[in-house]
């Protein structure tokens, strides 16, 4: 079993799941506050770019993650431009 940091419910949680199965277990409520060092905190960030999840009726939801319509528009302009 792994775990990673999502948000579920809008709000920053750990959830424990199974790779092979792709099955979600459980997700508990955490604070940001509650993670000192800049490892946590880069690897908080990097996870809650990844995915967002909806729980309810006792079963969870992947919903695609917001994407940031003008950072792709200057990342594929800098490609475009690079020799």
């Amino acid at each position: 079993m792994n775990w990673s940091f999502a948000i579920v419910n809008n709000r920053l949680a750990e959830i424990f799941f199974d790779e092979k199965t792709k099955k979600i277990f459980a997700h508990c409520y955490v604070d940001r506050k509650n993670y000192k060092t800049k490892q946590e905190q880069k690897t908080i960030t990097e996870d809650i770019k990844k995915v967002r999840i909806t729980w309810r009726n006792k079963k969870y939801i992947i919903i695609k993650p917001q994407v940031n319509k003008r950072a792709v528009k200057k990342i594929k302009a800098k490609k475009e431009n690079r020799p």
